[in-house]
């Protein structure tokens, strides 16, 4: 092959390469500018069929209400109680969303058992991290709004990954609820730990003196 020859083919090499590179560059814009124009002013023709596309459920819709009663019982309710127990609510709350995620399938009362203490967990999880990030306050009502949302998030996220999409629950009821009951036992738990001390504390100061009588009258 002589050097005419070579540089033909390299020329027709180089010039489809091009080529491509145009046809690449064509397929970007026209990509980029369906993106970014906008769209056509409708048509005042008659369309020759009309379809309908059905949008599919946002499942980040918060639908559930604050207070979800448990299946076939009935609540009245009192000036001590006006809604269900935090137990009741959440157990609630577990068998409406297991029920609707399984096809009416009713959900057994040891599973649902299981359910809730793993809710439980994550919510401990979720306290910790508050405890990590050097948040101080040890009662719920005590914490801004933002950081209520944020925590309140987290935790819907954590339970949400697990299975149960309580982020559809309404004002984030559930998250918070959870998280408030931890709370309120990590302050009876301290109460109780507290007292303990002191007993302790009593019974080797009252074990001093009367070792002390004891020596005295030996």
């Amino acid at each position: 092959m002589s050097n005419d020859d070579a540089i033909h083919k390299e020329l027709i090499k180089g010039m489809k390469a091009i080529e491509n590179q145009i046809s690449l560059l064509n397929r970007t814009l026209g990509f980029i500018l369906d993106r970014h124009l906008p769209p056509p002013a409708p048509s005042t023709a008659e369309p020759a069929e009309a379809i309908v596309v059905e949008k599919p459920a946002d499942p980040l819709i918060r639908n559930i209400p604050s207070v979800v009663y448990p299946e076939g019982t009935v609540f009245t309710p009192g000036k001590k109680r006006p809604t269900p127990s935090v137990i009741v609510r959440l157990d609630a709350l577990i068998a409406s969303l297991y029920k609707e995620m399984n096809n009416g399938q009713q959900m057994k009362p040891s599973d649902l058992k299981e359910v809730r203490e793993q809710f439980r967990k994550l919510t401990r999880r979720c306290r910790v991290l508050m405890l990590e990030d050097g948040v101080t306050q040890t009662f719920w009502n005590d914490f801004s709004t933002q950081q209520k949302t944020f925590y309140a998030s987290k935790l819907e996220q954590k339970i949400s990954d697990y299975g149960y999409p309580i982020q559809r629950c309404k004002k984030q009821w559930a998250s918070r609820l959870l998280i408030q009951e931890i709370m309120k036992t990590d302050r009876q738990t301290r109460k109780r730990q507290i007292k303990v001390r002191h007993r302790l504390e009593s019974s080797e100061f009252n074990s001093s003196i009367l070792l002390c009588i004891l020596e005295e009258r030996g």
